[in-house]
């Protein structure tokens, strides 16, 4: 539960949308674990904190990246 609502805060999801990511990554990693279900999960989303760790940036954040290698 508490990975849904995190991937849910983490990336600005609606519920049904984490709900539906969470199944898929478990469909790929196979374990034999049950994906909890919405109405489950929307009442624990109001007891459960869920706290995103970091530090907000100041500016902007600088990518590098080699397209020569890329292509070969």
């Amino acid at each position: 539960m508490e990975l849904c609502l995190t991937l849910k805060a983490l990336f600005k999801m609606r519920l049904r949308q984490a709900t539906g990511l969470v199944a898929s990554l478990l469909k790929l990693a196979n374990p034999d674990w049950p994906v909890p279900d919405y109405t489950k999960l929307c009442w624990c989303q109001k007891t459960l904190p869920v706290m995103l760790g970091g530090r907000p940036s100041s500016g902007g954040q600088h990518l590098l990246g080699d397209t020569k290698s890329a292509s070969r």
